[in-house]
């Protein structure tokens, strides 16, 4: 089952679209260029500033990439990628990842590409564009998961504007309300004090 997954992970890249299931488990996960790994809960898959020719696909749970103390992205649905984007540019891991629960990934090494039965059938450039491509189509999702994000926190905020000209506009009212009644127990204690007065006077008339 956990292969199957992965070879539908693997099934989504142009360049093996054309490899069987058995192919790719015969040149991939028997030379030991694919792994699939098991994390814990807090467990750390890739350290920033390391070096290193592995890129992952998410199969089961969820991993958060950390930079500093900052969580600045998570992954939590089968045939996410991550950890492309160093091999892709040459450069050390720019950042952390951790798994947030117990986690299932399936990691690719990328010299596969220059295993000699590999080599003739994929070159490395072709190869490279697909994991841009795939990089490109999730940076456009997360761009329009933001631009979404943003419209709802601009809703939020004019719907909290509005709320507060509202409980601006109800303290003056109850402002108001409130020197209304201090006045109208003002004239109740003045006209108390005047009946008093009349019944006083009444009583001391023979």
């Amino acid at each position: 089952m956990i292969k199957d997954k992965v070879v539908d992970i693997l099934a989504g890249l142009d360049v093996l679209k054309n490899f069987t299931a058995a192919q790719i488990n015969d040149h991939f996960f028997k030379k030991g260029y694919a792994r699939i790994v098991e994390y814990q809960a807090g467990e750390r898959i890739l350290m920033e500033g390391q070096y290193d020719n592995w890129v992952y696909w998410l199969i089961e749970g969820k991993v958060a990439v950390i930079k500093g103390d900052v969580m600045i992205a998570s992954f939590q649905r089968t045939g996410d990628m991550f950890g492309e984007m160093s091999i892709l540019e040459g450069n050390a891991r720019s950042a952390n990842v951790d798994a947030l629960c117990p986690t299932l990934c399936f990691k690719l090494d990328m010299s596969v590409l220059d295993h000699p039965v590999l080599k003739n059938r994929i070159s490395r450039e072709t190869f490279c564009n697909s994991l841009a491509q795939l990089a490109r189509e999730r940076l456009a999702k997360t761009t329009c998961r933001l631009s979404e994000t943003e419209k709802e926190l601009l809703k939020i905020k004019q719907l909290l504007q509005q709320k507060e000209k509202e409980l601006e506009e109800a303290g003056i009212l109850i402002t108001q309300l409130t020197e209304l009644n201090a006045t109208q127990n003002l004239h109740i204690l003045e006209l108390t004090a005047r009946l008093e007065n009349a019944e006083k006077t009444r009583a001391k008339k023979p």
